[in-house]
């Protein structure tokens, strides 16, 4: 990668600076061991890949070309961030510090009231309408009638 970028030289953000072509236009992209890891963090902060783009100023096509790995485990990032911050908490735990182990039973607790109501949504009876009969549907149907076959209004009395 020496080849690349100018070697100690970062844009104002930190990023290196490849080296100039002698082609026109703009150097290719590389990706990088930061960036892969900016863009797993970006999707497990729940942005999506047009945001992950504008902010590492490359366009989506290039996100999705060099980044395809980190976007195909878009669904997993989440979890494994809250597994790689549970498991530096249990460290801190085993450390015997005591705020860790209390910030270990309040996830532990959330993920315990989360489950429950999980369990009790998929119980719970749907509240969709109660079954109608052929004649009552049948009913129904012909007052939703709209256009040409509509039935008319009802006349308004004058006095």
């Amino acid at each position: 990668m020496d080849d690349v970028f100018l070697p100690g030289v970062t844009d104002l953000f930190g990023d290196p600076v490849p080296k100039s072509r002698t082609k026109r236009g703009k150097p290719a992209h590389v990706p990088t061991a930061e960036n892969r890891r900016f863009v797993t963090l970006a999707l497990a902060c729940g942005h999506d890949e047009v945001a992950i783009a504008e902010a590492l100023r490359i366009h989506e096509r290039t996100l999705k070309r060099h980044y395809f790995h980190e976007l195909a485990g878009k669904r997993a990032a989440r979890l494994r961030l809250d597994m790689k911050n549970l498991d530096a908490i249990v460290k801190q735990v085993e450390a015997g510090k005591p705020a860790a182990m209390a910030q270990l039973d309040k996830r532990i607790e959330r993920m315990r009231q989360r489950e429950v109501a999980d369990k009790y949504t998929a119980r719970a009876p749907s509240a969709s309408a109660p079954a109608l009969g052929k004649k009552e549907a049948a009913k129904r149907a012909a007052g939703e009638v709209t256009g040409k076959y509509a039935p008319r209004a009802t006349p308004t009395l004058i006095h």
